[in-house]
């Protein structure tokens, strides 16, 4: 649980359109909502409340009945499809 960053805070920021985590390794990672499944039709006022799971590891947003995972939503962060797909296409390839 030490290596895992969990959430601090979490908040929507009109002003860009996306939602900021604050993570205890000090790291902020945002996303649009409509890139995310469950938050993808949300409108600004139903991304207003966030709430924080007691370990930090899912976001709850109560006026969607939506849920996240963080460590699912910063593995989508850290590996972007085009990398996953050309590391699967290296892999086949060395097969």
């Amino acid at each position: 649980m030490k290596a895992t960053p969990t959430a601090v805070a979490a908040r929507y920021d009109r002003r860009v359109g996306r939602v900021v985590i604050a993570l205890s390794n000090r790291l902020e990672v945002g996303f649009k909502p409509h890139d995310v499944q469950g938050l993808e039709t949300a409108r600004p006022a139903q991304l207003a409340d966030i709430e924080i799971s007691p370990s930090g590891l899912g976001l709850h947003f109560p006026q969607l009945d939506a849920d996240l995972y963080l460590p699912a939503l910063l593995q989508g962060f850290l590996s972007s499809r085009q990398w996953m797909t050309q590391a699967m296409g290296m892999t086949v390839g060395r097969n």
